[in-house]
């Protein structure tokens, strides 16, 4: 049974990685204005083709660090949760996509803790997004 402390810090999680998906999404177009690329294929991504616009625009620092963050972010969007054996602790289970039945399925443990310093990692990246975003579009620091 996941308890009410748990389904919070879940939620606050989901709800900063949609805000960090869109923002990014949002980065992505302008570090690829000027460029000549398409640009409609980023309005909206996120995931794995969020990640290749990142890197086709130049951005792969970005990238990299998204990358690295969305792995967290679908154990805990995309998992069954389910109680471990250790008290305290909640499982994540995913399936993988691609070979579902084939092979195990992604399994991470969490504590609280651990999704509350998650979602302040999100919340830190989605500052920095939204600076680099500002920045890019030439918005006075005083209006951010």
């Amino acid at each position: 049974m996941v308890d009410d402390k748990l389904a919070t810090a879940v939620g606050r999680v989901v709800i900063q990685a949609a805000w960090v998906d869109e923002a990014l999404s949002d980065l992505a177009f302008e570090f690829q204005r000027g460029s000549g690329v398409d640009r409609s294929g980023v309005t909206g991504a996120s995931g794995k083709q969020l990640v290749d616009q990142l890197r086709g625009a130049g951005a792969a620092a970005w990238a990299d660090e998204y990358s690295a963050l969305n792995a967290k972010r679908n154990s805990v969007v995309h998992g069954r949760w389910l109680e471990a054996i250790r008290p305290g602790h909640m499982l994540s289970v995913k399936t993988r996509r691609k070979t579902p039945g084939i092979e195990p399925p992604d399994a991470t443990t969490w504590v609280l803790g651990e999704l509350e310093r998650f979602h302040a990692d999100l919340q830190d990246f989605y500052r920095r997004i939204v600076k680099e975003l500002f920045d890019k579009l030439g918005i006075s620091e005083r209006l951010r």
